[in-house]
């Protein structure tokens, strides 16, 4: 990835992430009844909101690093031996 671009730049595009993207939002559009209730995503809620709808009553979104707006839920990511 360039330096001077990152992930939600959308001038930057991976090909395996575009694919990998196509087979997620396929797999959670054949399954969107099942996205319902109280539901957990990780680092944004965008899925939630696209597959969900007004079906989720309660949207957490986890994260790793403070300062995303939309983090209900904090953590700190470490490794087995830490």
């Amino acid at each position: 990835m360039d330096k001077g671009k990152s992930r939600e730049d959308t001038a930057y595009r991976s090909p395996s992430l575009d694919a990998h993207r196509y087979y997620m939002e396929k797999f959670l559009s054949a399954h969107s009844s099942d996205i319902y209730g109280r539901v957990l995503e990780i680092e944004n809620n965008a899925y939630t909101g696209k597959f969900g709808g007004d079906r989720v009553t309660k949207s957490d979104v986890l994260h790793v690093v403070a300062g995303n707006p939309q983090a209900t839920i904090l953590t700190e990511a470490r490794s087995e031996n830490s």
